[in-house]
């Protein structure tokens, strides 16, 4: 067919992703986590903020949902991060307020009393909470932490689920380890 690419056009590595991804064995984490809300098959964000998750070297990856969540979109780095999942709102926010949670929760989220991304203090072990992408962070939850937002130059309601978790791991990473290396850095 015309106009089509063919698979050999991109062939321009010698490895693929996956085999690139193992030189991540053994490398340590950042002590946070990060959680999805994944409403079944063919949601794709959850891979997405998996992919983010481990680039910023997050150690955990809580899925709160449905396990059948689109793997492909987080390209093998699945495989590199510990995936937690919790079936409902009801059993994450149990485990978020009993002493087995180890982090302070953030809640992303676009509200009266959210905090601009600029002048937020992430906790150094925080899980971030990032809302779903059409109804955002459940009412139950979405009081319980401090919540950040980030600044568009036009008043969008919302970014992208995906997007605005690689933006705030990001600043995470920078405002909190320097902007380091988990094996340099003081973990």
């Amino acid at each position: 067919m015309a106009g089509w690419m063919r698979v050999e056009e991109f062939r321009i590595r010698s490895e693929t992703r996956r085999q690139r991804l193992r030189g991540l064995a053994g490398l340590p984490h950042f002590p946070y986590a990060v959680a999805a809300f994944s409403l079944g098959e063919g949601d794709k964000t959850v891979g997405l903020i998996c992919r983010s998750a481990v680039a910023w070297g997050a150690e955990r990856l809580l899925v709160i949902g449905s396990p059948l969540w689109d793997r492909t979109t987080a390209c093998a780095t699945d495989e590199w991060i510990r995936i937690e999942r919790f079936p409902s709102i009801a059993d994450f926010l149990a485990w978020m307020e009993s002493e087995d949670c180890p982090y302070e929760p953030v809640i992303a989220e676009k509200t009266a009393s959210s905090i601009p991304l600029q002048a937020f203090t992430f906790p150094r072990r925080m899980l971030l909470i990032l809302g779903h992408p059409s109804f955002g962070v459940p009412d139950s939850l979405l009081w319980r932490a401090p919540q950040v937002h980030i600044e568009t130059a036009l008043p969008v309601p919302s970014l992208n689920v995906a997007v605005a978790a690689g933006i705030l791991l990001y600043h995470y990473w920078r405002q909190v380890w320097g902007g380091e290396s988990p094996s340099t850095s003081n973990v």
